[in-house]
């Protein structure tokens, strides 16, 4: 199974301010609604909250300490409930979407990232953390406007290039 990082980041590396998006762009929804149905989104809580639901045609699973049931979400307290239950029999790519936390438990470890860089400086007060030990393998251009050009990129852990 591969293990993929998604994320958008402004010019800063953040990636959020209150617990929100500081951006709003349409297109970068599509592609992350493109990348990832079909497949398992995991996610913390604080992320979750943001959102506000389970994801149409995925598999949302929340990370959280908390004890709480939520309507077709799998809620789970530790890493090894991930790993030791069935939850990813049959994912080919399971997605981390956030929060800070959850990124950074996956960020030396995830097979590749996939990266919204928006062309912007925001107020953020969560940050994504360092990736340098990924390789750019592709990108492509989004030139909407001035307010939300954006690049998306595609990256490959340096630990799985021989």
């Amino acid at each position: 199974m591969i293990i993929s990082i998604i994320a958008a980041i402004e010019k800063n590396n953040g990636i959020g301010y209150n617990n929100t998006l500081p951006w709003y762009i349409t297109e970068d929804f599509k592609l992350f609604k493109q990348k990832t149905l079909g497949h398992t989104l995991l996610m913390g809580g604080n992320t979750f909250r943001s959102i506000g639901k389970a994801l149409p045609g995925r598999t949302t699973i929340v990370l959280t300490k908390e004890n709480i049931q939520i309507k077709n979400v799998i809620t789970i307290k530790s890493l090894n409930e991930l790993w030791e239950d069935d939850y990813l029999l049959y994912e080919d790519e399971l997605f981390i979407c956030g929060g800070s936390q959850i990124y950074n438990m996956f960020i030396k470890t995830a097979d590749k990232l996939y990266l919204s860089h928006i062309n912007k400086n925001y107020v953020c007060d969560t940050f994504f953390p360092d990736y340098s030990n990924y390789k750019l393998i592709n990108q492509t251009e989004y030139n909407i406007n001035t307010d939300n050009n954006f690049t998306f990129k595609e990256y490959i852990n340096d630990k799985n290039i021989r």
